[in-house]
């Protein structure tokens, strides 16, 4: 129970966006342009605007030009029915016609506009950037040709590998001190012991191959720079058939901070692999080793001037103000499984026939299935060694090679001069795996078939995904929304139409929906657990999930040596609680096996995002994607197509950054003026919206008193419907609390009738730009939303003493109570101490039903953090749960790991 509470200030963490409208029938608006919300729900054709003269100031203007031409005949009207139909015509999006306008707005306006000036065709108009940077032309694609096995050829097109590299180190807006690696020397590649950041597995040069690595390329006491890169490389499709298909080589450097190399800018292409398998058909009897020397052929082509760069010594530059000589080398590649296969010549599939089914190690087929293995690397000198066996003896060579599990190919990444930062075990212990192949696309999906088989297509299951429907919605519409994004497309354990990390979050869906009364009554029964089955299987979703936020997390570099431990109590579970007798080969896949290598890989590159694949297909979407759509969309062209186009954008950015700098600069300025309703202090800015005014009166006083509504009953027309749609109203509880409110402050006052001023929306953002959005409305597109809040307050024991205690609390309402806004909150019954919210995942909890006591008004500086919290559906009214968001999931797995 609540005792005299005093809220004080407290930090806040950071929330998502959602606008909502702020317009009641109930409730008089006020006229001030601070009331109206134009980004407002109300579904009318000018977006929340007052009138259309709001929406379009230049239309009274249009409409005079009408009337005095009868037409649309002025040149200005001419030419944007012309745009128009120039981007319909193009299947163009909608907002370019307003980007184009302010463009030309913007042109016509500036100081230096000439009406004589004509503009250039795109061709003209790239060469002539390329004339006035010449450092450009560089950058261009070099189209090579590669001789297949049949004779025929293909074009591989190709960058240079140093004028990419200096485009980066020469980028002014990229090499800036705050996207380095923190703890680390970008001339030296020196690590500071010092630095708090170095004692974890963090960014790239805080694993234990940074130093070895540095060590053999770099010369001590010299100006050679350590520039190691990091190769990512995945088949990319354009098309719904696969025949515009192809695989960009692309690269970023490992002195950027994570944060940077997720950012598609700090990556560039070295070349894009064509599709060699458009025009054969399944009935193609090439052999697989014919196929994979092919590719291999292709990729000795876009490594060469990585290999160039390495037999010259590297290359002198001028970086920072300072001249170097940049030394290069691969520090590790990053791909699917299928695609490191092949990289590495390795056979595919997952067949009991195969000596080493694993890329990197010796283990056998019935290895895979074990939770805690010890697995013996695969070195280069075996792959020399069966070479020169069949170099003498073909057919004990081939035998050799059919050990190893490797096609006998002559591997593009182990040719001469090729600088990998393993020279002992090569590519081989350079490719690690990745949690969204390993974790998301792999073990999750067998784990969600064998739920469907056990489950089967019964009236539970139709149930469980109701209630899918309903969770989902509830997610959404939370202040604190730091939670995986499900899907909605089938139902919840249905992943035919679910993307990996979609995948993940139904796996955090379903946890939420076994927390409730109803959901773990029925997905108990479904899934056939007893009592204990079904704890054991609450407590691995939640290590599941904590396990795969841990690994991306920077963790002591104590507590990853000892995780191996707690990582295989996982996977022991998976095969306990989703057994798969009967489906392919068991849990004898080379997934399961990858997913005991973390640790190891860790404490090799750093954390595991520092090698997670989702950055990299992300910027498929700029480096295939977007300069695909600009090709003729032909197979025999399109890979070299795809590098002209992107060269052009290449060229396009250079000339962007040396134009108009200085407005650039302005535009990037943040506006920092605030109206009435915005409060500052020094840490926070405060903007309140959704203005409302809410008239109380002596009725309305009475009637809450007496517990009526104030609000008229629904009227009924003859056949019984409703006719009246009383959806704005606010909340009961506010309405009694305002109330009580204002009897404390305007006691003594014979006014009828008094106003107060309220807001459906508060934004709280952070000196750092972060912001924290709070809903309160009685309606956002058909649906109330009331936000949670941790709220910290002071308040008196038994004693008299002073204690700080922590309530989650439901916003009710934003009011204005003289000059002060304030926040109206309905408290739960206890305080919950987040350390119980870390400990348990998620936490049941009690609104208050005193409601005299847990409603209370409270300053938006006494809001510590941002909540989620869903209804406990099937228990008490008041019953809600409260889940700890993700960025707290890896201290849930890093808590359990004994590092003793």
């Amino acid at each position: 129970m609540l005792h005299e509470h005093n809220p004080i200030q407290s930090s806040y963490n950071q929330g998502d966006h959602l606008n909502p409208f702020a317009v009641y029938n109930d409730l008089e608006l006020s006229n001030s342009d601070e009331s109206v919300d134009n980004n407002s729900g109300n579904n009318n054709d000018t977006n929340g605007y007052s009138s259309w003269d709001d929406f379009n100031p230049n239309f009274n203007d249009d409409v005079q030009d009408y009337k005095t031409h009868g037409q649309c005949s002025t040149a200005v009207s001419k030419l944007q029915i012309r745009l128009n139909n120039v981007i319909n015509t193009h299947k163009a999006p909608l907002r370019l016609y307003d980007d184009v306008v302010h463009l030309f707005n913007d042109y016509i306006s500036s100081d230096n506009f000439s009406k004589h000036a004509k503009l250039r065709t795109r061709k003209s108009f790239i060469k002539q950037i390329e004339e006035t940077h010449p450092s450009v032309k560089s950058l261009r694609p070099v189209n090579k040709l590669v001789t297949l096995h049949d004779g025929t050829m293909a074009t591989v097109p190709v960058f240079d590998a140093q004028a990419m590299i200096m485009d980066i180190l020469s980028n002014s807006a990229l090499m800036k001190t705050e996207n380095f690696a923190v703890g680390y020397d970008i001339f030296t590649g020196d690590i500071d012991e010092n630095h708090p950041a170095n004692k974890y597995y963090g960014e790239i040069h805080t694993g234990d191959e940074w130093i070895p690595a540095r060590d053999k390329y770099c010369r001590s006491n010299s100006d050679d720079m350590p520039v190691s890169i990091v190769i990512f490389g995945d088949k990319s499709h354009t098309d719904l058939h696969g025949s515009l298909a192809l695989t960009p080589i692309i690269f970023t450097l490992t002195l950027f901070n994570q944060r940077c190399r997720n950012d598609p800018q700090f990556w560039r292409v070295l070349g894009y692999l064509p599709n060699l398998g458009h025009g054969k058909n399944k009935s193609n009897k090439t052999p697989t080793v014919k196929k994979i020397q092919d590719e291999h052929n292709c990729l000795s082509c876009v490594f060469e001037s990585i290999r160039i760069i390495h037999r010259d010594g590297g290359f002198r530059a001028k970086v920072l103000g300072r001249y170097v000589n940049v030394k290069i080398w691969i520090h590790y590649f990053i791909g699917d499984a299928e695609g490191n296969n092949k990289w590495l010549g390795h056979y595919s599939g997952n067949k009991s026939q195969v000596c080493r089914p694993y890329r990197d190690c010796s283990c056998s087929f019935d290895e895979l299935s074990n939770h805690n293995p010890t697995c013996i690397y695969s070195t280069l000198q075996e792959m020399r060694h069966a070479f020169n066996l069949k170099c003498n003896n073909e057919v004990a060579g081939l035998e050799r090679y059919k050990e190893l599990s490797r096609y006998p190919i002559k591997n593009a990444l182990t040719r001469r001069h090729m600088p990998l930062s393993d020279v002992v075990h090569g590519p081989s212990r350079m490719m690690p795996p990745e949690v969204l192949h390993v974790f998301y696309a792999g073990l999750l999906r067998y784990i969600f078939t064998s739920m469907q088989f056990r489950i089967g297509s019964t009236k539970l299951r139709d149930e469980i995904d109701k209630m899918h429907v309903r969770v989902t919605l509830d997610v959404k519409r939370q202040s604190d929304r730091d939670l995986p994004r499900g899907s909605m497309r089938n139902g919840i354990i249905d992943d035919t139409k679910c993307q990996s990390e979609e995948r993940q979050g139904n796996f955090f869906l379903l946890l939420c929906i076994a927390t409730t009364t109803t959901g773990e009554e029925h997905l108990k029964l479904a899934l056939g657990y007893n009592d204990r089955l079904w704890v054991k299987w609450i407590q691995f979703v939640k290590l599941y999930l904590s396990m795969c936020a841990w690994l991306h997390d920077s963790n002591l570099k104590a507590e990853v040596n000892n995780a191996r431990a707690l990582i295989s109590k996982v996977l022991q579970l998976v095969k306990l609680l989703f057994p798969r007798d009967g489906f392919g080969n068991g849990w004898n896949i080379p997934k399961f096996h990858a997913a005991t290598k973390f640790p190891d890989y860790i404490s090799r590159y750093g954390s595991a995002t520092n090698f997670y694949g989702g950055a990299g297909e992300s910027a498929h979407k700029f480096f295939v994607k977007a300069p695909g759509q600009k090709t003729q969309r032909r197979p025999s062209e399109f890979a070299h197509q795809v590098a002209d186009q992107h060269y052009n954008m290449l060229v396009t950015k250079h000339a962007l950054r040396s134009v108009n700098t200085e407005l650039y600069d302005i535009a990037n300025i943040i506006d920092t003026s605030f109206n009435e309703d915005n409060q500052t202090n020094d840490n926070q800015q405060i903007e309140l919206s959704g203005q409302y005014v809410l008239h109380i009166t002596e009725l309305m006083k009475e009637k809450i008193a007496r517990g009526d509504s104030i609000y008229p009953q629904w009227k009924t027309n003859v056949k019984g419907m409703k006719t009246n749609n009383y959806k704005f109203r606010l909340h009961p509880k506010l309405l009694s609390a305002i109330i009580n409110k204002m009897q404390d402050i305007e006691a003594g006052q014979t006014e009828r009738s008094v106003c107060f001023k309220g807001y459906t929306r508060l934004i709280i953002t952070s000196k750092d730009g972060t912001q924290v959005i709070y809903h309160a409305n009685p309606n956002i597109i058909g649906k109330m939303w009331y936000d949670w809040v941790y709220v910290h307050f002071e308040e008196k024991d038994t004693v008299g003493n002073t204690v700080e205690n922590y309530y989650p609390s439901r916003i009710l309402g934003f009011v204005k109570f003289g000059e002060i806004t304030e926040a109206v909150i309905h408290c739960t019954e206890k305080p919950l101490r987040w350390s119980t919210v870390e400990k348990k995942f998620l936490v049941k909890v009690n609104l208050g039903k005193d409601t005299a006591i847990s409603i209370v008004t409270v300053p938006m500086s006494s809001f510590v953090h941002p909540l989620c919290v869903i209804p406990d559906y099937g228990g008490e009214c008041t019953s809600y749960i409260v889940i700890l968001p993700r960025r707290n999931w890896s201290r849930y797995f890093g808590n359990r790991i004994n590092t003793d």
